[in-house]
């Protein structure tokens, strides 16, 4: 099992021992008998290290006891599709990305997602087809406290192409049918997290 916490653009993993190191520059720290938050903590504060690896026997139970030190924020967001199989993306803040907002009081996460593709790129008649793995970012706010996002996302169908007017009261200033053959091409300027969630599970699983 393996959580990937990103903290752009760098990521705190959380592995057990079988998962496969994929990046030979991360920091490995095998056997990892420190404090799971002290760790992240001391990592944190070192912007110049690159990712850091906590390999444990119990990945989630050490995921539980790290959040434990955040606020925690429930965001859900849309992976969607034109009849097509153009994929929507958004330029937000100069990164690319994908629609999502937090979770309003009283809402699903489906609704969310739903509602925040509709207001971020002005479109309507999406149908919700299967659910994707949450991502986790985190970062500090004004007071410096330790924020947690945990994304959910769904992959999602547009009924018809419709013309994309991007939100920008939410500082999104492009909104974008993206063809198959190009995707590869924005992820080079998406957020870190985007560009994981998209290559693994939905671009190798269509």
């Amino acid at each position: 099992m393996m959580i990937i916490i990103f903290l752009e653009p760098r990521a705190f993993y959380i592995q057990s021992h079988d998962d496969t190191l994929c990046n030979r520059d991360i920091i490995r720290s095998f056997d990892c008998k420190d404090d799971v938050w002290q760790s992240f903590l001391s990592w944190s504060q070192i912007p110049d290290l690159s990712d850091l690896v906590y390999v444990t026997d119990e990945p989630e139970k050490r995921f539980l006891d790290l959040s434990q030190n955040f606020t925690i924020i429930e965001a859900a967001g849309g992976v969607v599709e034109n009849p097509n199989g153009d994929l929507l993306m958004i330029f937000r803040l100069g990164k690319w990305d994908l629609p999502k907002g937090k979770v309003d009081a009283g809402e699903t996460t489906q609704d969310t997602a739903i509602r925040e593709v509709e207001e971020e790129c002005g479109i309507g008649g999406l149908i919700i087809t299967n659910t994707l793995p949450p991502t986790y970012h985190v970062y500090q706010d004004s007071s410096n406290s330790w924020i947690l996002k945990k994304t959910h996302w769904y992959l999602m169908q547009a009924e018809t192409w419709q013309h994309l007017q991007p939100q920008t009261s939410e500082n999104i200033t492009k909104a974008e049918w993206v063809p198959r053959k190009d995707i590869h091409k924005k992820l080079k300027g998406a957020y870190r997290s985007i560009a994981k969630l998209l290559t693994i599970y939905y671009i190798k699983s269509t």
